[in-house]
């Protein structure tokens, strides 16, 4: 993957948290991340119990009964309900002064994903990216290409999503 990504950003830094943190810390990372970082900077991380993260404009009544069973943490992000448990996360943080920031999230998010897909590949891992709209004409994967449970938090799949 990085030799891929380094393609697509001038530098790049690489985190790889070992320690699993608690949702809320996990969240307060990412978004110290954004907040100094001076190049474009990968983080993978784990978490020390079941959580569940919502994004941004998300409504707490939509996640509340999962707080006797879950840590709950609101991201300063977008998107939907991501359950969490034994999962590696990963966040990608690009400051604004970066030269890529001027593409579209689109456009960036399904250039990373097809970097991490190839770089799972290397390791003989087979992962797909989700069909959708595809401007590119580039041909994906479709969601019955990959085993999906019911917690899973790309149940429903949007375009470019990594599927392993």
């Amino acid at each position: 993957m990085f030799d891929t990504t380094k393609r697509l950003f001038a530098a790049f830094d690489v985190y790889h948290d070992t320690v699993p943190h608690s949702a809320a810390m996990n969240m307060a990372i990412d978004e110290a991340l954004l907040e100094y970082a001076t190049v474009p900077a990968i983080r993978f991380y784990r978490w020390h119990s079941p959580a569940l993260s919502f994004g941004y404009f998300g409504k707490f009544r939509d996640v509340v009964d999962y707080v006797s069973t879950r840590d709950l943490v609101r991201r300063w992000t977008g998107g939907g309900m991501v359950f969490h448990g034994e999962d590696l996360t990963y966040s990608i943080v690009i400051p604004a002064n970066d030269t890529v920031f001027g593409a579209s999230s689109a456009s960036i998010y399904e250039k990373v994903h097809r970097a991490l897909v190839d770089a799972l590949s290397k390791i003989g891992k087979c992962a797909v990216v989700a069909r959708g709209i595809d401007p590119g004409g580039i041909v994906a994967a479709t969601r019955t290409a990959v085993t999906v449970s019911g917690y899973n938090c790309f149940a429903n799949p949007v375009r470019a999503d990594v599927m392993i």
